[in-house]
């Protein structure tokens, strides 16, 4: 599958060459060389993901399974973020079973043995981004104004536009979706330029 050997060979050539790249060395790019629209023959995501599984596969002193064993533990933060989320909206049962229910899906653990390993693990953050954005909205008023919230969703924000773009435009859509029915339910229109203008930044 193209995706995991794409992965691997980025992340092996960074292990090997002890450094993270930006332009693709000639073998990739072949390949993929195209793949990045705006920035031809250059790495077609941001070099985070992939620099992990480097530095993992030169502490491990071994090329294939200590990839692999990143990759297993990264995938599960799919599980363990879902059941935080709903253990803290909807209680422990409904929770276990969210989680329960994700490891038996075969639309979550099938892309991982594909091989769309950043993908998987950048999901993992889509919870949590609109948990923390839910809970700024619910605790906003005029008189309690704390934006720690916010800062946390911006934060997850650019940890996942930092493992995998479309993650991002997800949770950015998945926000303004969650923010127009929050808006209709509390009958009323969050919004603060200040905690706008930091989160941005």
């Amino acid at each position: 599958e193209y995706d995991a050997m794409s992965h691997f060979e980025v992340a092996d050539y960074m292990a090997y060459n002890d450094k993270s790249m930006v332009n693709l060395p000639d073998y990739i790019d072949i390949r993929y060389g195209m793949d990045n629209k705006f920035r031809p023959h250059t790495l077609w995501y941001p070099p985070t993901f992939h620099a992990s599984l480097g530095v993992m596969e030169v502490i491990g002193g071994e090329r294939i399974v200590p990839i692999f064993l990143l990759n297993t533990i990264m995938s599960t933060f799919i599980i363990i973020t879902v059941y935080f989320v709903i253990n803290s909206l909807f209680g422990f049962l409904p929770a276990i079973l969210s989680s329960l229910l994700i490891i038996f899906s075969p639309r979550d653990f099938m892309p991982y043995i594909w091989g769309q390993w950043p993908e998987r693990f950048a999901y993992a953050f889509v919870p949590i981004i609109l948990y923390c954005f839910y809970k700024y909205f619910i605790s906003f008023s005029k008189e309690y104004n704390n934006p720690r919230y916010i800062y946390l969703t911006a934060l997850f924000l650019g940890v996942s536009l930092l493992i995998h773009p479309l993650i991002f435009f997800h949770s950015a859509l998945g926000l303004v979706v969650l923010y127009v029915f929050l808006a209709i339910k509390q009958k009323k229109f969050v919004f603060n330029i200040k905690h706008v203008l930091v989160s941005a930044i």
